[in-house]
């Protein structure tokens, strides 16, 4: 045999065989890549999940804080309950649905007893309201986690401008009236 003739028939075997298993090669490496990929996408997907619950976590947690807050939960129960007996511990107190507005007057700043428990249940409870309203800014908790418990008392306040609206603006609870508003819509809509 020729020498030109051996190479010939190298270069076909390399052909044939090289060609083939370059091939192979690169399909391993597509579906290594593709794999990389879907596991990728399957972690952050995972990674995303694990977030939300975080959040969800973080809403039930600041909500709680509302709830379980002794004067925040006497304003709510004050919106939504005329005539209910309170106690500061030291007086029992009637309050009514209709004393609320001259209680969170912003002038002439001499209060009762009742006037001055009304503006600290209120006042714990704005300040509750503007807290989680910072939380949904930033991004620990969705608005939607705090959407049902919140959008009834919400609507009562927000349907009630003239006795909260300037307690709200002239105190700086600007977040909270921003969550009250839209926490209102939510329950209308």
């Amino acid at each position: 045999m020729e020498i030109a003739h051996i190479k010939d028939l190298v270069t076909v075997l390399v052909a044939v065989v090289g060609v083939p298993g370059g091939l192979l090669t690169a399909t391993k490496a597509v579906n290594e890549m593709r794999r990389g990929r879907h596991e990728n996408a399957r972690q952050t997907e995972e990674k995303a999940k694990e977030n939300r619950l975080k959040q969800a976590i973080a809403a039930r947690d600041a909500l709680s804080q509302i709830f379980n807050s002794p004067r925040s939960k006497a304003a709510l129960q004050m919106v939504d309950w005329s005539g209910r007996i309170y106690s500061d511990g030291k007086h029992e107190l009637v309050i009514a649905f209709e004393e609320l507005k001259p209680a969170l007057r912003i002038d002439d700043l001499s209060f009762d007893i009742k006037e001055q428990y009304i503006r600290e249940c209120f006042d714990d409870l704005f300040g509750n309201l503007e807290l989680l309203q910072h939380y949904v800014d930033i991004g620990l908790i969705h608005l939607d986690d705090i959407m049902v418990p919140l959008s009834y008392y919400a609507e009562r306040i927000a349907s009630n401008p003239l006795t909260f609206d300037s307690f709200l603006v002239n105190y700086g609870y600007i977040r909270a009236k921003r969550l009250l508003l839209h926490a209102a819509k939510d329950q209308i809509a």
